[in-house]
């Protein structure tokens, strides 16, 4: 389960390569499948035979990189999640010694000290305190090259073309064209993005902060939209960086810009609002009175759709993303989606949710533990 950055090295990204999905991830193998100009990071940052030629003798290192691979690489992060979430299922949130002692019994088979239980608890408090401040920050980035094996890019699921948070989204792969040797490439502007899967609405206004990582290229707001196969369809308040404008374009058969201006790349978060009524889409940035930009689209298109976002080149964030309806004003990521149904939208606050992430956050700090790593 190679990340986009490891496929794009490869002089025919995908090539050779299968999807695996999470069942087959999760088995133990005795045996499995290496390629020799592509090894898996993971392994080859904790001393894996050579695949170039034959060695006497595995070497045995101790290197800062195995350090930031076991605290930072995906995998390690979703151990942790999983590891979490059982102490959570047997200990109380809100007891901090026994979520501790629990997870020393889980990792190191052994309770833990009271210098240990006393750094745990202070860890967890200052952990709690920093993701309390971006608890309802969003993050949605691409996960693959922009040029890619066409049999490979045919195998992979959808959610495997864009990281999107854990609820309320679904990721799509965007629209693809035709390349030089079996290679197919990104439409620039048309790439992967993300639709929320809760209730469908016509009309309705979004609202929050907005920040594109500097190396963003693409970016976009998506509203009333739909997906037909991997494309999307609909209307999208469009960033891009490369031209430094921002528009307004709709999606259909073909992608038309109904309005433009000029828009600079700001790394900072940015304020903004953006309504859809009918034919007509507004866009406010950084508290101003008047829109940015207005379009009527003469013959709309009709219907209802969802609230999505594009990324494309890196990272973007959301901020505090709220949909405004007629008669109530909601928080997307506390939508529960499992509730929702007839049209109406439930909220679930999600009570300890930064509690949830600082333990988490410890979880990793122990796989990262010697008396973890090494047997002595």
């Amino acid at each position: 389960d190679f990340s986009g950055e490891v496929i794009a090295g490869a002089s025919r990204p995908g090539r050779g390569w299968g999807y695996s999905g999470a069942d087959e991830r999760s088995r133990r193998s005795v045996y499995a499948f290496v390629k020799r100009t592509m090894m898996v990071p993971f392994l080859e940052v904790f001393d894996y035979s050579g695949t170039e030629g034959s060695i006497g003798s595995r070497a045995v290192t101790t290197v800062a990189p195995q350090a930031l691979t076991l605290l930072n690489s995906d995998f390690v992060s979703q151990q942790a999640g999983r590891l979490a979430r059982e102490l959570l299922a047997v200990e109380s949130v809100e007891d901090d010694a026994a979520l501790i002692n629990a997870l020393f019994r889980q990792t190191l088979a052994r309770t833990a000290r009271p210098k240990e239980v006393a750094f745990g608890i202070d860890y967890l408090n200052r952990q709690s305190v920093r993701h309390k401040a971006v608890q309802h920050q969003l993050v949605f980035a691409p996960d693959v090259p922009g040029s890619i094996e066409k049999g490979f890019r045919n195998q992979l699921p959808q959610e495997k073309f864009m990281i999107t948070p854990d609820a309320n989204w679904r990721a799509y792969a965007g629209k693809w064209g035709g390349g030089y040797e079996s290679i197919m490439n990104v439409v620039l502007g048309r790439g992967p993005f993300a639709l929320m899967t809760t209730t469908s609405q016509a009309d309705f206004t979004l609202s929050g902060r907005l920040r594109l990582e500097p190396s963003v290229e693409h970016a976009g707001i998506l509203l009333r939209a739909t997906a037909k196969d991997t494309e999307d369809r609909g209307y999208e308040i469009h960033f891009d960086a490369k031209e430094s404008e921002v528009q307004i374009r709709r999606h259909d058969d073909n992608t038309k810009i109904l309005t433009r201006c000029g828009w600079r790349h700001s790394y900072d978060w940015q304020n903004f609002r953006v309504e859809l009524a009918g034919g007509t889409v507004r866009l406010w940035l950084n508290e101003k009175d008047q829109p940015i930009l207005t379009a009527d689209d003469e013959k709309p298109i009709n219907g209802k759709g969802h609230a999505g976002i594009r990324a494309w080149g890196g990272a973007v964030r959301t901020d505090n993303l709220k949909l405004h309806l007629a008669k109530r004003t909601l928080l997307i990521d506390e939508l529960n989606p499992t509730k929702t149904a007839d049209g109406e939208l439930v909220i679930h606050t999600r009570l300890g949710l930064a509690k949830r992430r600082a333990l988490q956050d410890l979880c990793s700090v122990m796989f990262n533990l010697s008396e973890f790593v090494y047997v002595d």
